[in-house]
């Protein structure tokens, strides 16, 4: 049984920084992975605790393939890599199981000449050039699609029609397939311009976690390393969607735990306690070599 103390959990999350880190570390040149190709997990975590942590995050199925492909460079404990392993072909069955309902809910739209957008984490896995290219790494969760206030009536008629159906006190509607449970989610609200819903989508779902779900920040870092848009631009729409704090605070963790190389404007804006608590080791918090 682990020490569950204060420091022992501190330590594993430290350990899961430094192995998210490497795991980014062939993408994009980024900044934040080790140069050392000597590189060791350090910390000394306890292996139950690193479990615990990996699956709090939601982060098993990312770290597989970095484990497959030798990136953490690191003999670790052989139930954690078996976590991520199975962690990883669940989440891979999970989400094409999901992206085939919805890519035949939306050529069903298409017909009946009704418009609706994927968004969420669903967006950011499908299409041609997809923000997470392996589809087993990142949990889709609920198939988010945003439409237009007056279509939602139809929607729900043709969504009924695919065996989802209304549930109290839910905010989806759910359709069963055999022992998955799949939830499917309308959003009505008015859309953000484009390349900035996804990052708008991205922070409010960890501001929703209490910054606590460190699953999003992946979500951030490559959509901050990839978008090419304007900091400018995205404050603006930030404000308009009343989520300047969560996007700043959220710029501010993915710089600490992974980090994502952020505009300065938002560093001042952040929260410093991301919903309370002590989250990233000092040793890892923002400094002037990730400026």
């Amino acid at each position: 049984m682990a020490a569950d103390t204060t420091d022992a959990r501190y330590s594993a999350r430290q350990v899961l920084v430094q192995l998210l880190r490497r795991a980014l570390g062939g993408e994009f040149g980024n900044p934040g992975a080790p140069s050392d190709p000597e590189f060791r997990i350090r910390g000394g975590a306890d292996e139950e605790l690193l479990v615990r942590s990996v699956m709090r995050h939601r982060l098993a199925a990312f770290l597989h393939p970095a484990l497959e492909s030798g990136l953490l460079g690191e003999e670790l404990p052989i139930d954690f890599v078996g976590l991520c392993r199975q962690a990883y072909f669940t989440t891979l069955r999970r989400n094409l199981v999901a992206m085939d309902v919805g890519e035949a809910l939306l050529t069903s739209l298409g017909h009946r000449g009704l418009s609706a957008e994927p968004r969420g984490p669903w967006a950011l896995v499908r299409g041609g050039d997809p923000v997470h290219p392996d589809p087993g790494e990142r949990p889709i969760g609920p198939l988010e699609l945003a439409l237009p206030g007056e279509q939602e009536p139809e929607l729900r008629d043709l969504a009924r029609g695919f065996g989802f159906e209304a549930r109290d006190a839910s905010p989806f509607i759910w359709k069963t397939l055999g022992r998955m449970e799949l939830a499917l989610q309308l959003r009505t609200e008015a859309p953000a311009t484009e390349p900035y819903a996804p990052i708008l989508d991205a922070a409010a779902g960890l501001e929703r976690s209490r910054f606590r779900c460190w699953v999003g920040l992946l979500d951030v870092h490559r959509l901050v390393v990839t978008g090419g848009f304007s900091p400018a631009a995205l404050e603006r729409e930030a404000i308009q969607a009343g989520l300047s704090r969560a996007v700043g605070s959220s710029m501010r963790l993915a710089r600490s735990v992974l980090a994502t190389p952020v505009s300065a404007c938002w560093r001042a804006k952040a929260n410093p306690d991301f919903g309370g608590g002590r989250v990233i080791p000092p040793a890892l918090m923002p400094s002037t070599a990730l400026s």
